[in-house]
């Protein structure tokens, strides 16, 4: 699969049916060889490889066509003579052509000089003969440089199998710079090395891959460069610098000279030095950092980590640094090392996040955050320890009240002010996160702007959350400004979704998540749920269950927001629209009974049940379902969620009572008052209205409500006798539907041809649970050749051919009209 070539890919074939040449120039790693291949096997033949070439042997990249066209190869000039017109009539795909031997290369010629239609890759123009490349001057040209972020990482994705997350997919776009052979290498190691996704393990290959030299490195240049790699940077004036062995380094890519400093040449050269630095060694590497390093501000930073590796100091802002710069690149190891046996809170604390990692100890981790709460009163130590416990303390509702404990504790020692807002909005922000009830007189209270701000939203108050957002500083403060960049990204996002600009939500939520994917932020997570989270409103089920996944997996690496449990009502959600019941089923059982009491879940959860009771032909249970929950949203201060529960409902069973609870929340905002004024159309049978409103639906965009609209628009026109007006409306309905991949939802079940009889369902059923032929015709009471004769008229109504894969396609859509409720779990 050629992730962000598919258009060259195209391009040059059409151009080589039309009989146009192509030459392809790609730097080293940029893929270059895949797009040939993918060329030749396009145009059904091979790819010449120009560095097949052996010295002294004439023609051995070509020894395939040759083989193929019968022609003796001992000849040379027989082979000029007679291939060369042969190849005139073929399509020929040459990589590395500055790599053939002479003979080849003559070949070559002859045959774009006999018509052959020839597309030619190499990588270094300088290396091309003059002669070869006077031929090519009427040729068309492509430069194939880097891929762009979002190729390289759906390129990582496939190979995965799984979307990686945040941290390490940030990692792998700075290391890659581009270069999907880079990019592969990688993940070959991500691989090998158990999908341990926090950590790089490259070697020499990778370095070689991006153009940087690590072979045959003389001892002197590689004890400065780990000098280099544990200080960070030294000046050129360093006695540990000297010409030659800083040329060298230079030269091999493996340092660079910015601003009169050295530094590292780039992650991956940081990666392969750092297991290199054994502690054993810091002493030693660190006291050759330290001579001839100037005595002036700017090189603080770098004195303070040299003497506090060397032994000299025990600066306790050094060993944060230190230890956290451990950690940054994936090696808890020598944090440990760094801080071990030591009980001052800074130590605590790097401990702590050390066996934190993604294969540490989290008990172990939260015992040692406890202790270094207890053994401080530093403001920003302990807001640094209320925000690790919030990352520990993140998955079921008794670690948020095992936090909510530890967050009253710390704040209580705390005075009014920054301090105290930042460390009460960890808990604030989770609540307001998941979607928790109020507890009356009993919640925390904050300060923190960003965070009164989403509370406000969250309850419906748009208006007094934008007033919020105005008064807040732009510039984010605290121990954590990426977050608190987030946090103002989302109280700026939040009332635009909410007041229907769904177009300019989408854009939003699609920037940040791009932006949060590429630092490598925790906020990957929380934009990936608000992506999901549209796409279920807008009527998209299979894009929201794709999106809540993928957030998910991102929210399960670092989530700082709590958004994990939501995050699967969202799946649960979009599944029980799609059908698949079984499988919202499977996931509804992962939530604890106080979980399901949570708002955004139990909405999520009630769609299994609605859905249910729709597929089954009652719809009115169904409306009921959903309007139960919508009422209780309300009611615990969900407000926004609560209101589209109940517009689901009333889209289910359109009713009196159900439209006065949405006229009773129209004013919140302008999503809603268009949501209340449809139900009122509705009900009055209004066409003008119904359609006007369908139009606005249309605009926002929110396409599924809008396409039910239309087909509703439809129904009354028809009724009325305006079948142009009708067949119109329809045709508007399924335009949109086809756009935005819409199922159809929730218009009644139909039965069609590939809907499964009631017997075809009871042994289809058995068949997807692996039970054999003879086992199923025992539970029912059937013979052998009957059960096999059910099974293959459900092979023909979907589309399979073997019981493996029944599962996959086997859900509510094809299921009996009028089987039964408790028939439904798959």
């Amino acid at each position: 699969m050629l992730f962000g070539r598919q258009v060259l890919l195209e391009r040059i074939v059409d151009r080589a049916r039309d009989r146009r040449s192509t030459l392809l120039v790609s730097v080293p790693g940029a893929g270059g060889s895949a797009v040939l291949t993918a060329v030749a096997a396009s145009l059904g033949t091979s790819v010449v490889h120009g560095s097949d070439a052996v010295e002294g042997v004439p023609f051995v990249p070509f020894a395939k066509l040759l083989a193929s066209s019968g022609i003796d190869a001992s000849d040379a000039r027989t082979v000029y003579a007679q291939l060369a017109p042969w190849l005139a009539d073929q399509f020929v795909v040459v990589d590395d052509a500055e790599c053939l031997d002479l003979a080849s290369s003559v070949l070559l010629s002859h045959a774009i000089r006999a018509g052959a239609t020839v597309v030619a890759g190499v990588g270094d123009l300088a290396a091309v003969a003059p002669a070869f490349l006077d031929l090519t001057t009427t040729w068309d040209r492509d430069d194939l440089g880097p891929l762009d972020d979002d190729a390289l990482l759906g390129l990582a994705a496939h190979r995965l199998g799984t979307e990686p997350d945040p941290s390490w997919a940030a990692g792998l776009l700075s290391r890659a710079a581009g270069l999907p052979a880079v990019a592969a290498d990688l993940v070959a190691q991500a691989l090998d090395h158990g999908l341990v996704l926090h950590r790089f393990r490259p070697g020499p290959r990778s370095l070689a891959l991006r153009g940087h030299r690590f072979d045959a490195l003389a001892p002197t240049g590689a004890e400065l460069l780990a000098v280099l790699v544990l200080a960070g940077r030294l000046p050129l004036s360093s006695a540990a610098a000297t010409d030659p062995v800083l040329a060298d380094l230079t030269g091999r890519g493996l340092a660079r000279v910015d601003d009169e400093s050295l530094t590292p040449g780039g992650d991956l050269v940081i990666d392969v030095v750092l297991p290199q630095l054994v502690p054993e060694r810091w002493p030693h590497l660190a006291g050759l950092g330290l001579t001839g390093l100037p005595d002036t501000r700017s090189w603080d930073d770098v004195r303070r980590r040299l003497c506090l590796l060397s032994g000299q100091e025990d600066d306790m802002q050094a060993i944060l640094e230190t230890g956290s710069w451990f950690l940054q690149w994936g090696r808890p190891d020598l944090c440990r090392h760094l801080v071990a046996e030591r009980t001052e809170p800074v130590c605590l604390l790097l401990r702590a996040r050390a066996y934190s990692a993604a294969d540490g100890d989290a008990a172990e981790a939260l015992a040692l955050l406890d202790r270094a709460a207890t053994s401080t009163d530093d403001p920003e130590l302990l807001t640094s320890v209320a925000q690790e416990w919030g990352l520990l303390l993140r998955e079921r509702m008794s670690d948020q009240t095992a936090l909510r404990t530890r967050i009253a504790a710390v704040a209580d020692r705390l005075p009014d002010g920054a301090a105290r807002a930042r460390v009460l909005a960890v808990i604030e922000r989770r609540r307001a996160f998941v979607g928790e009830p109020q507890r009356p007189g009993g919640d925390l209270e904050t300060h923190d702007a960003s965070t009164r701000a989403l509370s406000t939203v969250m309850a419906g108050e748009l208006q007094r959350a934008r007033q919020i957002v105005a008064e807040t500083p732009a510039e984010p403060v605290g121990p954590d400004p990426a977050f608190e960049r987030t946090m103002r990204a989302l109280v700026e996002f939040l009332p635009v979704v909410y007041d229907g600009q769904m177009a300019l939500a989408r854009s939003m939520a699609e920037e940040e998540y791009r932006r949060a994917r590429n630092e490598g932020g925790s906020g990957a997570g929380l934009w990936g749920y608000n992506r999901a989270k549209i796409s279920l409103h807008s009527g998209q089920y299979h894009h929201t269950v794709e999106l809540a996944i993928a957030a998910g997996k991102h929210l399960a690496w670092r989530d700082g927001t709590g958004l994990a449990m939501p995050c699967l009502a969202l799946q649960v959600a979009g599944l029980a629209r799609l059908g698949r019941l079984g499988e919202a089923d499977r996931l509804v059982a992962r939530f604890t009974p106080e979980e399901r009491r949570l708002p955004r879940i139990a909405v999520g959860i009630a769609r299994v049940e609605a859905e249910r009771h729709r597929w089954s032909g009652h719809r009115a249970a169904a409306a009921d379902a959903m309007a139960r929950v919508g009422r209780q949203a309300i009611t615990d201060g969900e407000a926004y969620s609560g209101v589209l529960a109940l517009d689901e409902a009333f889209m289910l069973d359109p009713r009196a009572d159900i439209a006065a609870d949405l006229a009773a929340h129209a004013d919140r905002s302008r999503l809603l008052t268009l949501c209340a004024a449809r139900a009122d159309a509705i009900l009055r049978g209004d066409r003008r209205a119904v359609t006007a409103a369908a139009e606005q639906l249309e605009s926002l965009p929110m396409p599924g409500r809008a396409a039910h609209l239309w087909r509703t628009a439809a129904r009354l026109q028809r009724e009325a006798g305006r079948e142009a007006a009708s067949r119109a409306s329809l045709r508007r309905a399924e335009a949109l539907m086809e756009q935005w991949s819409l199922p159809l939802w929730p218009e009644p079940t139909t039965v069609s041809a590939d809907r499964l009889t009631q017997r075809e369902w009871q042994v289809a059923r058995r068949a997807a649970s692996r039970m054999r032929s003879r086992e199923i015709a025992e539970e029912l009471g059937l013979s052998v050749r009957t059960v096999d004769n059910h099974l293959a008229a459900c092979f023909r109504k979907l589309g399979v051919t073997r019981r493996d894969q029944l599962e996959g396609v086997l859900d509510v859509s094809v299921a009996p009209v009028d089987v039964e409720e408790d028939m439904l779990d798959l």
